[in-house]
């Protein structure tokens, strides 16, 4: 199936119940995150459809490769010093804000060929800290964006 057009600035690519992996700095590893119902938006600038893939029927849900743009991780938030918001946060915080984030996301579960997106040239923008209200019943949850470079798409290997 052909398709024709462009993926324009503010489409976006969401994964639901996906797994993240967080780098702070370049010369460090993807870390898991031990959150659970995390959710990743990608959001693009001006993209030929050309490279979009289609999974059977449905939705499109991947692109060979991205420019630069910016993901939005929603995820529930856990306690705890080595915390995943609690790392973002400090980074968000400190005074030069000026590590490069990236993060490496795929839906939970991944098995051998699904995607996996990994943003390069990340730049953490905001955080949000979590404001838990004794009257919800829902899990507190936290956001944070990056602006990144480039965001690469490959098959899990």
């Amino acid at each position: 199936m052909a398709i024709s057009g462009s993926y324009s600035a503010g489409d976006e690519i969401t994964l639901n119940d996906a797994s993240v992996q967080i780098r702070i700095g370049t010369g460090g590893s993807f870390v898991e995150s031990n959150t659970w119902i995390s959710t990743v938006s990608f959001e693009a600038q001006t993209r030929d459809t050309s490279t979009l893939r289609l999974l059977g029927a449905s939705n499109v849900v991947g692109v060979s490769a991205l420019g630069s743009g910016r993901a939005t991780v929603t995820c529930v938030y856990t306690e705890g010093a080595t915390d995943l918001f609690q790392n973002i946060y400090d980074e968000h915080t400190s005074p030069s804000n000026s590590s490069q984030v990236d993060i490496l996301t795929e839906k939970n579960g991944a098995t051998t060929g699904d995607d996996v997106f990994t943003s390069s040239g990340g730049k953490l923008v905001s955080c949000t800290p979590p404001s838990p209200s004794a009257e919800d019943s829902n899990a507190v949850t936290i956001e944070f964006v990056i602006e990144y470079a480039s965001l690469g798409l490959t098959a899990k290997s």
